[in-house]
């Protein structure tokens, strides 16, 4: 086995989720043990560059939503990345969606599909062309890979679908900043504006950690517009809100910092198939807290933070302020340190190589 193709609809530095992420830092490190990885996404515009020393090679995707609905650039680019796929012959092929997946199929490649996310069949409901493409794709994967046993446990549910766990991983070095610990501050690098990551929860919770921490500070990254600021505020009383820092989308090196300089982080959100941010915490020694849903139980434990019951204000507050204290103990670092050590590349890279030797 000498070369992977990591396919997805968006690469970096388009679009910059948790999939672009996960894309380019296997990616990375694959290219680091010799084996010749590149990346393969949908346009705009089609083009070839690098990232970090990854290829990546964006094919057309044009948007066809006046001829159908799901034609949009989750699907448009499969013709062309087809086509790509064949003319190279990689060894294997990872797709990171079913419209890859669909892609690779009709490029006679063998390939793995890995689901990311927690997705729910009505979701599918009125999108009759993206429901055939999943199930094309996913019937003819060699393998299909989830995130978290979370993960893998709904996909059997609503789809039926047996998959392999295969957590997702990063760099835990990169977030190894030297930045002095404040305490009381309180990260959440959960997008504000997503509904999804229940940040609104956090916010009400810190109005009770404030009134009982006075050095307490909620520090917000990630996208929020001018009117979820306004409405975050509107959860606590004005001089609480004082206290509430918004810093908006900031590259990975800040955020390194920001991790590091915080006492605890929360991660509120339901429906979590991982919860990459918690790993990048816990790697700058520094213990999380999140819903007890999805696969985020799976990563932080009392021991470097806590979980609450989902949307219970009160119990987010109270777990807040554990992991405050916890964090005053010098043994907490290491543990977490040693907790994102199961997620590092290092560790999780391995276990990749020997699932593509097993279908090439």
């Amino acid at each position: 086995m000498t070369s992977i193709a990591i396919t997805n609809p968006y690469a970096w530095p388009h679009v910059k989720r948790g999939s672009e992420t996960l894309a380019l830092g296997l990616a990375g490190w694959l290219r680091g043990q010799g084996i010749d990885a590149r990346l393969v996404a949908g346009g705009p515009p089609p083009r070839r560059y690098d990232v970090d020393g990854v290829p990546v090679h964006l094919v057309p995707a044009p948007d066809l939503r006046r001829i159908h609905h799901d034609l949009d650039g989750l699907l448009t680019h499969v013709p062309a990345m087809a086509a790509e796929l064949a003319r190279r012959r990689d060894d294997v092929v990872h797709a990171l969606l079913y419209g890859d997946a669909l892609a690779a199929r009709l490029a006679r490649r063998p390939y793995v599909v890995h689901y990311g996310g927690i997705a729910v069949r009505r979701g599918f409901d009125d999108h009759r062309i993206r429901w055939r493409a999943f199930a094309a794709g996913t019937r003819g994967a060699a393998a299909v890979i989830s995130p978290s046993q979370a993960a893998a446990d709904h996909l059997r549910a609503e789809f039926g679908v047996d998959a392999v766990v295969i957590p997702n991983a990063i760099d835990c070095a990169r977030f190894s900043a030297s930045t002095p610990t404040e305490p009381g501050r309180i990260l959440c690098a959960a997008t504000p504006d997503d509904a999804r990551k229940r940040v609104p929860v956090l916010v009400a919770a810190f109005g009770t950690v404030a009134r009982c921490h006075p050095d307490a500070r909620l520090v917000l990254a990630g996208a929020a517009g001018d009117a979820t600021r306004r409405e975050l505020r509107t959860l606590v009383d004005p001089r609480t809100a004082e206290r509430i820092e918004f810093l908006g989308d900031i590259d990975q090196d800040a955020l390194a910092h920001e991790y590091a300089r915080a006492a605890t982080t929360c991660l509120p959100s339901l429906r979590e198939a991982f919860g990459l941010v918690l790993v990048e915490s816990l790697a700058a020694g520094t213990p999380a807290v999140g819903a007890h849903d999805g696969a985020i139980p799976e990563i932080v434990d009392d021991s470097v933070g806590g979980t609450f019951p989902p949307d219970d204000v009160e119990a987010c507050a109270t777990a807040l302020l554990r992991s405050l204290e916890l964090a005053e103990d010098r043994a907490t670092a290491g543990a977490c340190v040693a907790r994102s050590m199961h997620f590092d590349w290092g560790t999780i890279g391995p276990r990749w190589i020997d699932l593509y030797r097993s279908v090439a």
